[in-house]
């Protein structure tokens, strides 16, 4: 399982449908940001290698990961 944490041009965060301007948009990610342990947000992107990676034979070993995806949210 892969659950991904905020990353960009996702609408993952609570409440997200009440940004009404661009200048809260940055506001929010900017916050976002600061608050998490990498300092940025994920690119969806990033995700590819990972599903790649569990999706080849290279994984067929793994049974029942959680694989974080979030910048080290869940490590604080």
């Amino acid at each position: 399982m892969i659950p991904p944490g905020w990353h960009l041009a996702a609408r993952l965060v609570e409440g997200a449908d009440t940004i009404k301007s661009e200048e809260q948009a940055v506001t929010l990610a900017e916050r976002i940001s600061e608050l998490t342990p990498m300092r940025r947000a994920g690119n969806p992107a990033e995700l590819r290698g990972l599903a790649l990676y569990l999706a080849s034979d290279a994984s067929s070993f793994v049974t029942g990961a959680v694989f974080m995806h979030d910048g080290g949210w869940s490590s604080w």
